[in-house]
């Protein structure tokens, strides 16, 4: 029977737990699972789904939020901190989705309302690039189901021009990308 065993260095990440929802809680966690995928030498990509929930679901503020996420992508290595002027970046990037429909920005009346805005429009300035799902202004249609808008952010473009590109989700999931006309 042939050895199946993967490498050490490939093996999939340990399983973190969060002690709780507190800032510091996440802060603890997201920082031992940056620090165990930077010990592999991998680029650290920090991808943070629906950041937004949490931020409704506990008793952080929105600055509370935005700090937490600037300094996990800000975070160093200790021994590069020892060096002088040496910084090595531990995130390489960071992907943080949020919903950002009109109503939840629009209609602040509530303190949630006004710290989900607060925050989505915070996230957007702090971006390089920022991509927007919206359904057809038209209405439904056989082939599309939406618009993808893609940006540059608040921090700039990086040299790359806007983009909006039309999608379609099929019945079976599949998602297929194109430009209008095509």
């Amino acid at each position: 029977m042939p050895d199946t065993q993967l490498p050490e260095d490939k093996l999939p990440a340990r399983d973190i737990l969060l002690r709780g929802t507190a800032v510091e809680d996440v802060r603890k966690g997201l920082q031992s699972a940056i620090e165990q995928a930077a010990s592999r030498g991998d680029r650290v990509v920090l991808v943070l789904d629906q950041m937004d929930a949490w931020l409704a679901m506990a008793e952080a503020r929105e600055v509370e939020v935005m700090d937490l996420l600037l300094s996990l992508r800000e975070q160093t290595s200790f021994f590069a901190e020892k060096l002088v002027n040496a910084r090595e970046q531990k995130v390489h990037s960071t992907i943080v989705t949020v919903s950002a429909d009109d109503p939840l920005l629009h209609a602040q009346t509530t303190t949630l309302e006004k710290e989900h805005a607060a925050f989505a429009l915070s996230l957007a300035h702090e971006a390089y690039r920022v991509m927007a799902l919206r359904l057809l202004d038209t209405g439904t249609a056989l082939d599309v189901s939406g618009v993808v808008r893609i940006t540059g952010g608040g921090k700039g473009n990086g040299g790359m021009a806007d983009a909006e590109f039309l999608y379609y989700v099929s019945g079976d999931g599949g998602v297929k990308v194109f430009e209008r006309g095509a």
